[in-house]
């Protein structure tokens, strides 16, 4: 379900695929928005891959997607986190 990946500054980001989920509750939003404060305190980041449909609306009726980076799926995730780090 995510990926990890390091910088060589010790930098880690959190990649979520959540592709396959179907239904976000309130439960599943406040984790959302409470793993990226965490982790930026810990100098990482995390990122949101493969939402689609009523999981997507969700994410940008919460304002969620002003909290965490949406990309359409993983590999675009991965593809911005390269090209921040060039």
């Amino acid at each position: 379900m995510d990926h990890r990946r390091t910088s060589g500054e010790g930098e880690q980001t959190i990649i979520f695929d959540i592709s396959r989920v179907q239904h976000l509750d309130s439960n599943g939003i406040g984790i959302v928005v409470m793993c990226p404060s965490k982790l930026k305190e810990a100098g990482g980041e995390l990122r949101l891959a493969g939402a689609e449909g009523q999981v997507k609306a969700i994410l940008e009726m919460t304002s969620v997607d002003k909290i965490v980076a949406l990309y359409p799926n993983k590999e675009k995730a991965l593809e911005a986190l390269a090209g921040r780090a060039a």
